[in-house]
């Protein structure tokens, strides 16, 4: 990709929807998604933020500062492992609070198995190659709204995820984070991933 103006209107736009379809927010989606309309949602998404978005984030954040990384959006595969990991640990403190802070009916098992799996997948994959976590994610995402729809007949959240999807593919590009192979290969992955969860978790 052809080095581009940081003020050109795409380049803006690409780097913003990085930034709004970040992987570390899906699992709240997830979680507003099947317990909506549960008073216990508010305490739900609290230990989701804690342990999944403030716990990695601020591991993430002080690990950028050290290694002194100059772009936050486009991150060097060198310093994508450590927020993994993190996310990983994060992961391990909201399944303890999960299991013992709310209702059985709010039990996040398939997402905590989604996660599990996406992020091995990505440390894994990220020794190598530098795949898409983002549309790694959003397969994944993708997955799970196409289930509800062929459950339920329902289908504007499949769409939805779709457009996003290829929204988020096109920005992660633009922005000159990955590749079309990188995109394309995180994205599958996220969906097959996915899938193996719904069949474990009819």
């Amino acid at each position: 990709m052809e080095a581009e103006s940081g003020k050109s209107p795409l380049l803006w736009l690409s780097r913003s929807i990085s930034v709004l379809s970040h992987p570390i927010l899906l699992p709240l989606v997830f979680a507003s998604w099947t317990a909506w309309g549960d008073p216990e949602l508010p305490k739900l998404l609290g230990l989701l933020t804690a342990c999944l978005v403030i716990f990695p984030g601020a591991v993430a954040l002080l690990w950028f500062w050290i290694r002194k990384e100059t772009d936050w959006i486009v991150i060097a595969q060198a310093n994508r492992l450590v927020p993994m990991v993190a996310c990983l640990i994060g992961l391990a403190f909201f399944a303890v609070a999960n299991g013992g802070l709310l209702p059985e009916r709010l039990f996040q098992g398939k997402l905590m198995a989604v996660l599990i799996l996406l992020v091995f997948i990505s440390i894994l994959v990220n020794f190598f190659w530098k795949i898409s976590v983002h549309m790694l994610s959003w397969g994944a995402a993708l997955t799970f709204t196409a289930h509800f729809g062929w459950v339920t007949g329902q289908w504007l959240a499949f769409l939805l995820c779709l457009g996003i999807s290829a929204a988020v593919a096109w920005a992660r590009h633009h922005v000159g984070s990955h590749d079309w192979a990188q995109v394309t290969v995180g994205w599958l992955t996220g969906i097959a991933a996915a899938a193996g969860i719904v069949y474990a978790f009819p």
